[in-house]
């Protein structure tokens, strides 16, 4: 999963639509089915694609993401408003 590659080629930040439409292309999903604010495991998103998805913001953010943001009941909205955190810091950076 290559959220740092999107981000730095955009030079922008994603907005939610295109970070679902990235994860539903990398997830090989119907992107209608990724309902922003239902839990992810609701929207069939399973433990595994949960740790990559962990692994691949780490990876954007170079720090560690706390695990609490995907337990529960954690939406993909959760997820972008992390990613989006981490890309105003980076875009604030450079």
């Amino acid at each position: 999963m290559a959220l740092g590659g999107v981000h730095r080629e955009m030079k922008s930040i994603l907005s939610i639509q295109e970070f679902v439409s990235e994860l539903a292309r990398y997830w090989d999903l119907d992107q209608d089915v990724l309902d922003v604010s239902r839990p992810l495991n609701e929207v069939g998103i399973d433990s595994l694609a949960i740790l990559e998805l962990i692994v691949a913001l780490e990876e954007f953010a170079g720090d560690e993401v706390s695990e609490d943001l995907f337990g529960g009941n954690a939406t993909l909205r959760d997820v972008y408003q992390c990613y989006e955190s981490y890309a105003k810091r980076d875009a604030l950076e450079h």
